[in-house]
């Protein structure tokens, strides 16, 4: 393919006399695109082969100012292609792509590619299935495109022996009676079916029927893509799939970035889910994050990034990668931009503009990334523990100024890489950041000191919370807390964290995180910590209540003693006089004898009493005593007996007839 949307058949066919010779065909290609395109620069080249160069001239010998302005795209089919492709597809700005026989990744290639030409393609899934009564659903969203394509291949013979039905959401069946707009094509000499019709948003479904029944040994090929038509500026969702190195030599570490936008617009929290094809044994999985964590350069950018260190041989790595959209989870970044591993816009313009999410909705898309050869054998085997854990690049810390006390926080790291749990960390301290950078090694390294071994004479800095000696799994969040020195001034330390895996590989020094000691509140020499002074004070102020306590309970018992005592002198008093006279009174003639009566008014005058005489008829009794008439009142009721009423003496507490 050379230029957007040409294809130079006559190339490609003469290039076939040379297909030993690669340098010549390219050579070749160069020829035609010059003379059939006179603006040709800004066009794409691609170069297929499957084997290697043996013989003179090669492709290293070629002049690269030929190729100026032209971009070259190398698919390599299968391991034993020519590692030169690689270095090719570099030098010229392009891509490269393995073919492996079993996989659908040659129609997704070429579909990227013309993505790359902006062509208005989206690719919306390619996959392999199974013949016997498959059935594949999948979603269209409203960004997906104008027209769709379903191209659905089978092995050699074996498509007379199926068939093909298209579901679409509106319930309309697309199938080999189907009428326009809808389009049913069956090419039986290429084995394959090509369906054609307007994008419906919602979920679709392909249903593949087999009718021998002998199940076929081989799989077929399922590829849906979608078109905007001409004068429609509604962009669709798409997805790009890069690896960082397109070689991997000794001890290197390959990342892969999965870019996810909508035109220039990330999409942030979507499901992303990559397959790495390997040399040798079955696909492996790799996590990719956009978070700003480790290979992550920037979080909420749309780029999710992750490591790749599972090798398993020499040769080369392809990748396939499937993006889901989840509802009310994935978002469109509005006022944002795309950058592939950052943000490709000026930091201080993203944060004058105004940011705001939408919800993407539902949506799928696949995508054949870029491929990259392993050359070491030492690093390619995968046996050999070979990589460190990662770089500490987010530690960070604060100070808690009641206790002095550094907070430091980050993410952890992995026992390779970011994968796995490394074994312990080293978290190196110093008050000069010169010491750090020069002497690192030199520079005091922290320990976890128990609580219950903490004394007076354990001397800070030390770490009071967090294990150094057992990390959690990569990409858990670490937390450690520092006891640090309580000392007159104003100072910094600097804080700097490494970490070990199970064989002693040590990661780079982390970033430095600055606590100073501006925020911690330093005792004065001599006094007391404000812990023992608050105790102090509530143990004086309990004391004080308890006091007041008593002293209440003092003078409420000292109270009633008083009242006793004055009851007691009070009886005394009345036994010490002289005994009341008493008289009889019949209460039925109301006749009170004379004498009697008499000597009760000598004894009330001699004792300066009185008689109360309005008890007389009330009562039918009175009682004459010295005493008050609160003690006359209280034996007076237990003095009504029968018809008679006796004056009683109230410190014998009894009665008499008179």
């Amino acid at each position: 393919m050379c230029g957007p949307n040409k294809f130079l058949g006559r190339a490609l066919v003469k290039s076939l006399k040379f297909s030993f010779l690669l340098v010549l065909g390219v050579m070749l290609a160069i020829q035609e695109l010059k003379s059939s395109l006179p603006n040709y620069a800004g066009s794409n080249m691609i170069v297929l082969t499957d084997g290697e160069e043996t013989v003179e001239p090669r492709l290293t010998g070629l002049n690269f100012s030929e190729l100026a302005g032209i971009t070259v795209h190398t698919i390599a089919f299968g391991q034993r292609a020519d590692s030169i492709l690689e270095d090719l597809a570099i030098r010229t700005g392009g891509r490269t792509f393995q073919h492996r026989d079993e996989s659908t990744n040659l129609f997704s290639i070429f579909t990227r590619l013309a993505v790359q030409d902006d062509s208005g393609t989206v690719e919306i899934l390619s996959e392999n299935f199974n013949l016997t009564n498959s059935t594949r659903r999948f979603f269209m969203d409203p960004n997906s495109g104008d027209q769709i394509s379903i191209l659905i291949t089978f092995p050699q013979y074996h498509l007379s022996k199926s068939d093909v039905q298209v579901m679409k959401p509106n319930g309309d069946v697309i199938n080999s009676t189907a009428t326009l707009p809808d389009v049913y094509r069956s090419v039986l000499a290429f084995d394959l079916i090509e369906i054609d019709s307007e994008v419906v948003v919602g979920e679709w479904q392909i249903r593949v029927s087999y009718f021998d029944t002998i199940p076929p040994m081989f799989m077929g090929t399922m590829h849906v893509v979608t078109k905007r038509l001409p004068g429609i500026q509604k962009l669709p969702i798409q997805i790009d799939a890069t690896w960082a190195l397109s070689s991997v030599g000794k001890i290197e570490i390959q990342t892969l970035y999965v870019a996810v936008s909508q035109g220039y617009t990330p999409i942030i929290n979507a499901d992303v889910r990559v397959t790495v094809m390997v040399p040798n044994g079955p696909h492996v999985p790799l996590e990719v994050w956009d978070d700003g964590v480790g290979p992550d350069v920037r979080s909420g950018d749309g780029v999710y990034s992750g490591f790749f260190t599972q090798f398993k041989g020499i040769g080369r790595y392809s990748v396939k990668v499937t993006v889901l959209g989840v509802s009310k989870v994935t978002k469109v970044l509005l006022g944002a931009f795309v950058g592939q591993g950052l943000a490709a816009a000026d930091p201080e313009l993203i944060q004058e503009s105004s940011i705001t999410e939408m919800d993407s909705g539902l949506f799928e898309r696949s995508i054949e990334g870029n491929s990259f050869k392993c050359t070491d054998e030492l690093a390619c085997s995968g046996k050999d523990d070979i990589f460190a854990p990662y770089r500490v690049t987010d530690l960070r810390g604060y100070t808690i100024k009641e206790n002095a006390t550094a907070v430091l926080t980050f993410t952890a790291p992995g026992d390779d890489v970011f994968e796995g749990t490394a074994s312990y960390y080293e978290l190196h301290i110093a008050r000069n950041i010169t010491r750090l950078l020069r002497q690192f090694n030199e520079t005091e390294v922290l320990q976890y000191i128990p609580f219950e071994d903490i004394t007076n004479e354990t001397m800070p800095p030390y770490v009071i919370s967090g294990n150094l000696s057992a990390p959690l799994p990569a990409r858990s969040r670490e937390t450690f807390y520092i006891q640090l020195p309580e000392e007159e001034g104003k100072f910094s330390y600097i804080f700097s964290i490494v970490a070990v895996d199970d064989v002693g590989q040590r990661s780079l020094p982390s970033n430095f995180a600055t606590v100073s000691t501006a925020y911690i509140k330093v005792k004065a020499a001599g006094s007391f910590p404000l812990s023992i002074i608050g105790a102090i004070v509530m143990l004086l102020v309990l004391l004080l209540l308890l006091s007041l306590l008593a002293l209440l309970i003092w003078k409420r018992t000292r109270s009633k003693g008083d009242d006793k005592e004055s009851n007691h002198s009070n009886r005394d008093n009345v036994r010490n006089s002289t005994p009341p006279k008493v008289c009889q009174v019949d209460v039925r003639n109301h006749k009170i004898d004379d004498v009697v009566h008499r000597n009760i008014d000598d004894y009330a005058r001699s004792a300066d009493t009185q008689i109360n005489q309005s008890n007389y008829p009330m009562f039918r009794f009175g009682i004459i005593t010295e005493q008050t008439q609160h003690a006359d009142k209280i034996y007076s009721d237990q003095s009504v007996m029968h018809n008679h009423a006796y004056v009683t003496d109230p410190h014998q507490k009894f009665a008499r007839d008179l």
